[in-house]
């Protein structure tokens, strides 16, 4: 029997408890045009396959049985002919088909063992093919991905000391992919304000970034994570450059950390778009990555692991914690044993070694105001290679202002900190 949209209407039989899962049983005989457009306009071409497949079939889209997945990934691995012409990951369709059905209905009918199991055979002949179609001794997609070295670190912070508008904020989310260990499905959730620059009464800096959705942490939607880390306040020091970017930053645009949720569609699109501004900002030619070898968001968490263990020698069991991963053995799929020990690696991950801030330089330790723009001219340093008046940034002082206390303030802290130690050395403790 067949609709009046032409859908094949499925016996009560086979789709009553699909039905009441949904909730809504007129969804068995009657597809809308307005809900399929809206489908495509709110979750694009992933789930517009699906109902393309579904027409073309003359199947109801809603009714969802492992056979008819089946169906459909064959359909999308081996049967669109012309238009097929790159490997397709069935994951990356069920996930936008279940978001898809979570939002209307409230049910992920694309979970089932059995879909998992033909994902994972999906996968195989995916590999397969593109093992026939690479030339001899070319590398995996897997192995062709890199660690960013400490040569693009280097550059992408030297970009985010000069860059302005949308280049300045994208560079800044992938700092937080770099510096928090944090997936680009993570940056992509973003708010308002989970990505920030902060200053305590007492003087001191910290970088704050909070989690809202992080992988196979689902109570983190409920209670969000936040991490932060603290900034020597130590003239040219790249983590200051990186705490006066994010100032600029929330000055342009209040909203910019969510900038990759708006430039991706879908939460599974952040990682292809993070690629995207990283090959832009650190070219291949310019950091000599040999042939086969690329970059991709992935190269972010890949160089902050990488700098902590390799650089640092910090933990597995703290940078486990750190990237929010369940298991060491995540920690080691992410390191890469030949990492460079460049020493911009080592200044910006000195937080999470042994010492604390072991720096040599000059530190805002007096209650002048001098002082303390001192500190914000060290990100014109000639560290940076440029001296000239117009490098230093105008808004330094209103910067100055806001960051760091006014000199009654940060007199006051010390002062009490050092009666404090007075009362301990006199007390013996």
């Amino acid at each position: 029997m067949t609709g009046a949209d032409g859908f094949v209407v499925f016996p009560a039989a086979t789709s009553s408890a699909f039905a009441d899962q949904l909730g809504a049983a007129e969804f068995l005989t009657h597809v809308g045009p307005l809900l399929e457009a809206g489908t495509v306009g709110a979750y694009g071409p992933k789930v517009a396959d699906w109902y393309e497949w579904n027409r073309q079939g003359g199947y109801n889209p809603h009714e969802v049985v492992d056979g008819k997945v089946c169906a459909f990934a064959g359909w999308l691995g081996w049967g669109r002919g012309k238009d097929n012409s790159s490997n397709k990951a069935l994951n990356a369709w069920t996930s936008a088909l279940n978001a898809h059905f979570d939002a209307k209905f409230q049910v992920r009918p694309f979970n089932t063992h059995f879909v998992t199991r033909l994902k994972k055979r999906f996968h195989d002949a995916q590999l397969a093919r593109t093992m026939a179609s690479l030339a001899p001794g070319a590398l995996l997609p897997k192995e062709a991905r890199v660690g960013l070295p400490p040569s693009g670190i280097a550059t992408l912070w030297w970009a985010m000391h000069r860059a302005q508008g949308v280049e300045l904020h994208r560079l800044l989310l992938m700092t937080a992919s770099l510096m928090f260990l944090v997936r680009p499905a993570t940056v992509w959730a973003f708010q308002e304000g989970d990505f920030d620059v902060l200053a305590t009464p007492c003087g001191r800096i910290f970088v704050v970034l909070i989690s809202r959705d992080v992988k196979r942490h689902p109570e983190l939607k409920v209670a969000p994570d936040r991490r932060e880390i603290e900034v020597p306040l130590v003239w040219g020091h790249p983590l200051l450059v990186w705490a006066y970017a994010l100032f600029r930053a929330r000055r342009e645009d209040r909203a910019w950390e969510t900038l990759l949720g708006r430039e991706a569609a879908l939460q599974r699109g952040g990682s292809a778009k993070m690629s995207e501004w990283l090959r832009a900002a650190c070219p291949p030619t310019l950091l000599r990555l040999p042939e086969g070898r690329r970059l991709s968001s992935y190269s972010l968490r890949i160089a902050g692991v990488s700098g902590m263990r390799v650089g640092l020698h910090v933990e597995a069991e703290f940078v486990m914690r750190w990237g929010l991963w369940r298991s060491l053995a995540m920690v080691d799929t992410y390191t890469e044993t030949a990492y460079g020990r460049g020493a911009i690696v080592g200044r910006l991950f000195s937080w999470a070694g042994a010492r604390q801030f072991q720096e040599a330089g000059v530190f805002v330790t007096n209650t002048t105001a001098d002082g303390a723009a001192a500190a914000f001219r060290g990100v014109a340093s000639t560290e940076h290679g440029d001296t000239s008046a117009a490098a230093v940034p105008q808004l330094a002082p209103t910067a100055v202002h806001i960051l760091i206390p006014q000199p009654g303030e940060w007199h006051s802290g010390v002062a009490a900190a050092a009666r404090g130690r007075r009362r301990r050395l006199q007390s013996g403790h």
